[in-house]
């Protein structure tokens, strides 16, 4: 039987990684996964990447590397010319490791002698910007992996765990998302979220597991950062979701069009969002996370 770690969107929050990396030592490991999206939103971006490469673990993009690399190329598509994270986070990490995101593979596939094959995709094959959600209907998800012959299906990019077993059209997949490891998004933060995977001829059995960190460092580290300052609203936006597990950068800019629209996003606007309380936004939130978040009756 093979043991695996999935790890994936860390985005910059070291004090996370590290305490993931410390609980996932007990399990004696055949090897780490990490799905994509380990930089960019908390500060230590390149601090995360050192730490991944020292470890050894098998790293692969995700969307928010895809920032990175596009930012100021011909290849940024006309939605993202003015986002503003990827200034920030390229200050962070330098040309060293912009050039080493260069290298890295967008999917992967385990070929395991003694455990059935998997792939692993940060969002979907082809696409680190589309998800699979705990709710994404069956005929949904067969358009999505129709190319993809392995049945078992490592994911990411959503900040939500899941655990599926899809049969459609004579297909098979079983969906495995270990969560996010910097910043859920189940309402849960400070508790890292990531899976260990035990494999065979008979499939793939994963232990969710959560882990408690010390988030002050983190909070530390943003308070003395210029994020605010270089992404305006968005960084905080940003800082918001770390405190809180909860989505505020999507929900506020539809927020802003809705209520706002003949307003420029702004500091001020951010400020006002922030005042409501998260039961009056939750038309605002994306869909799949909405039940998370309900008020209790």
């Amino acid at each position: 039987m093979t043991k695996i770690a999935l790890l994936a969107d860390i985005h910059g929050n070291l004090p996370a990684l590290e305490a993931v990396l410390d609980d996932v030592a007990q399990f004696h490991v055949d090897a780490i996964v990490v799905a994509g999206d380990s930089v960019n939103c908390a500060p230590f971006s390149a601090q995360v990447l050192e730490r991944l490469v020292k470890t050894g673990v098998h790293l692969m993009r995700g969307n928010h590397e895809f920032y990175v690399l596009e930012h100021e190329t011909p290849r940024v598509p006309i939605e993202r010319k003015d986002f503003t994270t990827p200034v920030w986070v390229k200050q962070n990490l330098g040309k060293k490791w912009v050039t080493f995101l260069a290298t890295l593979p967008d999917t992967l596939v385990l070929h395991y002698p003694d455990a059935i094959s998997v792939r692993v995709v940060h969002g979907i094959p082809n696409n680190h910007f589309k998800g699979i959600y705990p709710h994404t209907t069956p005929e949904e998800v067969y358009t999505m992996l129709e190319s993809v012959t392995e049945e078992a299906v490592l994911l990411a990019h959503t900040h939500l765990a899941i655990n599926r077993h899809i049969e459609i059209h004579g297909r098979n997949w079983h969906l495995i998302n270990g969560g996010s490891v910097g910043l859920p998004l189940d309402g849960v933060p400070s508790r890292a979220s990531y899976a260990i995977l035990d494999g065979d001829y008979s499939g793939w059995t994963p232990t969710f597991r959560r882990v408690m960190y010390d988030n002050s460092r983190l909070f530390e580290a943003f308070e003395q950062s210029d994020i605010v300052r270089i992404c305006g609203a968005t960084g905080r936006m940003i800082i918001e979701e770390f405190r809180t597990g909860k989505p505020y950068i999507y929900p506020f800019g539809v927020w802003v069009k809705d209520v706002h629209a003949d307003k420029p996003q702004s500091l001020e606007l951010a400020e006002a969002f922030l005042e409501l309380d998260y039961d009056s936004i939750l038309d605002y939130v994306p869909v799949h996370y909405r039940d998370l978040y309900q008020p209790n009756p």
